[in-house]
């Protein structure tokens, strides 16, 4: 089934294009301009690599109220960004490879979108945590934040090299083909 549907480049099309207007939407037109205006365009904690217990607790403590609770609902609304995110990178591989008609062990790099949604709704699950025990202070889960993030930081852009990679790939697979028919 997964197969049939994603094989299909409209279907694809239709991953990104609702990704785009949902990521347009979170990161334009919701709470994130707030979020951030409120905090003068620091680095939320999900934004950054290497996040310190010092750091997180001084940008909760410049939120106010107000503002606190909208980042947490943006948390909430970030789940179907991160699961998107990850599946229009899934599909995308996931059709180009068959493009290549390689062998199933380049499938492997589909793993990358799928542990990128596994870190980045915990990430999201961390902070919705964090933020909804606020002022409480819980370092340790701070730093497995942290980690969280990193890692998602890493494998989000692993995977969308890879994502790269193929495209490359298909694209200099077909002109060699046009190549090909262009001589004869």
């Amino acid at each position: 089934m997964l197969d049939k549907l994603l094989s299909n480049g409209k279907n694809v099309l239709v991953c990104w294009i609702v990704f785009l207007v949902w990521g347009t939407y979170l990161f334009n037109f919701s709470l994130y301009p707030q979020i951030k205006k409120q905090i003068q365009n620091k680095d939320l904690p999900e934004e950054k690599i290497g996040l310190t217990s010092e750091y997180f607790y001084d940008l909760l403590d410049k939120m106010d109220e107000g503002v606190l609770s909208s980042y947490f609902n943006f948390q909430l609304m970030d789940y179907l960004n991160g699961f998107l995110l990850g599946l229009v990178i899934f599909a995308t591989i996931f059709y180009l490879l068959k493009k290549l008609k390689t062998s199933k062990f380049l499938s492997v790099v589909l793993i990358l979108p799928i542990l990128l949604v596994i870190f980045d709704l915990t990430e999201n699950s961390i902070l919705l945590y964090l933020i909804s025990n606020f002022p409480a202070k819980y370092l340790s889960t701070v730093n497995l934040l942290s980690t969280v993030t990193s890692s998602k930081l890493i494998i989000g852009s692993l995977a969308f090299l890879a994502m790269l990679v193929v495209a490359i790939a298909v694209i200099a697979k077909f002109f060699v083909l046009w190549l090909r028919v262009k001589r004869k």
